[in-house]
């Protein structure tokens, strides 16, 4: 990665050998020495090879970032590399479901946003959303309430977090923020969901008071 401004290379460093390797497989096969190490300049022979970023590499720079960036370049990084998530996930979405091994990906990689900015709510949302597609609601749950605890008007959190917990059948709780949802709906919000959040909140009312009746034959 050239860093333009500052004129840094960030590159991986591996153990010594006699040969240069002739292939980007003969260069995994060698030893990371060093994950991430930014250098000012380059030797005579440049760069050996350009691979796709993993994730451990893009934690390290992240760490870097931490240590060495300024708060206004750890922020336009991190919110190309979120563009970059959100483009590959619906890029994805648009071809095939995605698979499970994708989605974790995508998790882990919303994880290095949010573990670098906690204030970053959109991130935290978009994880809940996969977290969401594998079931998991109670921890859906939890990032959307940290989304909320940052921006409390978010209808996406709001909504989401609904429909949490209308999957766990908690009807009162998924009522309750079905209704917080409808409250803070605007027009800049997507017609189709805002739609969805009421029909949401009318089932969750008709399934209260079928239980409400059920209940009162029972007691008489």
């Amino acid at each position: 990665v050239d860093d333009k401004p500052q004129r840094l290379f960030h590159l991986a460093l591996y153990e010594a050998t006699r040969t240069l390797p002739q292939t980007p497989e003969e260069l995994n096969c060698l030893a990371k020495v060093i994950q991430h190490a930014p250098v000012s300049r380059l030797g005579p022979k440049g760069f050996l090879f350009n691979s796709p970023v993993n994730d451990e590499e893009i934690e390290s720079f992240l760490v870097y970032l931490g240590e060495a960036g300024s708060m206004e370049t750890r922020r336009n990084y991190l919110r190309k590399y979120h563009r970059e998530i959100n483009n590959l996930l619906r890029h994805e979405h648009q071809h095939h479901d995605i698979s499970s091994e994708e989605r974790d990906a995508a998790i882990r990689k919303y994880t290095h946003i949010v573990t670098m900015f906690p204030s970053y709510w959109e991130a935290l949302d978009n994880r809940a959303l996969l977290k969401m597609e594998k079931s998991d609601w109670h921890g859906a749950i939890r990032d959307f309430e940290a989304s909320l605890s940052i921006e409390p008007r978010g209808f996406k959190a709001l909504f989401s977090t609904g429909e949490c917990h209308y999957k766990l059948r908690r009807w009162e709780e998924a009522r309750r923020w079905f209704e917080r949802a409808h409250a803070v709906a605007s027009e800049d919000d997507d017609p189709g969901h805002v739609a969805v959040a009421r029909r949401f909140l009318r089932d969750v009312e008709a399934r209260l008071q079928r239980r409400a009746r059920a209940t009162s034959d029972t007691n008489r």
